[in-house]
């Protein structure tokens, strides 16, 4: 009625129901609500097929390696594999235990090998990202130590003055020591003119108070950046600008759709299961930049 009449909504809410009522309410829609919500996992089972089709073959093709002993991520890896061969579908009664399967607790629920594939296939997506697990032979998931010098070349550098650090070759700083086994650091003294300070405060009074959801719809209406967060299957923008912008802080769902108005976690979530890549990422990124060079400011800031 209030948007048909263009009234204030929480007036219109208080003189046709009450807000007794509503608070009596609350109870009982915040237990439906949590009823009613699906974990994402188990919403990425439904769609269980889909993954099929290539999970077999990606497991089956790899190598992976871990940083930790007696890895439980490898130990279900290799337990899919396992049962890929035989043409297995029933899980064993004793299955390797990942916080993601310990999360969504799949004895309890029906399809148990759906889940336990799918979460391991999450897990191993998070722990290839940290470089916690790496690919045999990859250039790009490969451990973390490999990306570094080796020792004798740092050592060779090191003696021949050529490491292009902004230290010292003894590594003592001035003003930096160790008491009691703590890192102190002596403040630097600030040679800020007392007129800066006084036109930094002048200028921090100007600037509008704003709020966290309205931030990134503001740059969306200069940049349109969220039509580059493509579906990864139609290759289609995201139907929901507002749940994509939802996400932009990266607070998470719940945080997100609590500071948003009409927006719940399940939404949150399922956009960033199909629109959230790292190369629609860099598209957006792309697209921000392109209008920083644009902006006026940037022809006196670079």
């Amino acid at each position: 009625m209030a948007n048909e009449t263009g009234s204030d909504a929480i007036q219109t809410l208080d003189r046709k129901i009450g807000w007794n009522k509503l608070l009596q309410a609350q109870l009982v829609v915040e237990a439906m609500v949590k009823e009613s919500e699906t974990d994402i996992l188990v919403m990425a089972a439904e769609r269980y097929g889909n993954v099929r089709k290539y999970a077999v073959q990606f497991l089956d093709m790899f190598s992976f390696l871990s940083s930790r002993q007696h890895d439980p991520l490898l130990s279900a890896i290799g337990m899919l594999k396992a049962l890929n061969e035989d043409g297995k579908r029933v899980l064993p009664d004793k299955v390797p235990m990942l916080p993601l399967v310990e999360r969504v607790q799949i004895a309890d629920k029906p399809e148990p090998r759906r889940l336990y594939e799918i979460a391991t296939l999450a897990e191993l997506r998070d722990r290839l990202q940290s470089g916690d697990i790496w690919l045999e032979g990859s250039r790009v998931f490969r451990p973390i130590d490999e990306h570094l010098i080796l020792r004798t070349a740092f050592e060779y550098l090191k003696q021949q003055n050529k490491l292009g650090l902004g230290v010292p070759r003894d590594g003592k700083l001035a003003g930096v020591r160790l008491g009691d086994g703590k890192l102190i650091v002596t403040p630097i003294a600030s040679d800020v003119p007392t007129e800066a300070d006084e036109l930094n405060e002048e200028l921090t009074s100007i600037y509008p108070m704003v709020e966290v959801p309205d931030l990134p719809k503001e740059v969306n209406d200069w940049t349109s950046f969220v039509d580059h967060f493509t579906h990864v299957r139609t290759g289609e923008p995201s139907r929901s600008i507002p749940a994509m912008l939802a996400d932009a802080t990266k607070l998470g769902p719940k945080r997100m759709a609590t500071a948003s108005k009409g927006i719940s976690p399940h939404q949150i979530s399922w956009l960033r299961l199909f629109h959230d890549r790292p190369e629609t990422y860099r598209a957006v990124q792309a697209c921000v930049t392109d209008a920083h060079s644009r902006h006026p400011q940037a022809l006196l800031w670079g």
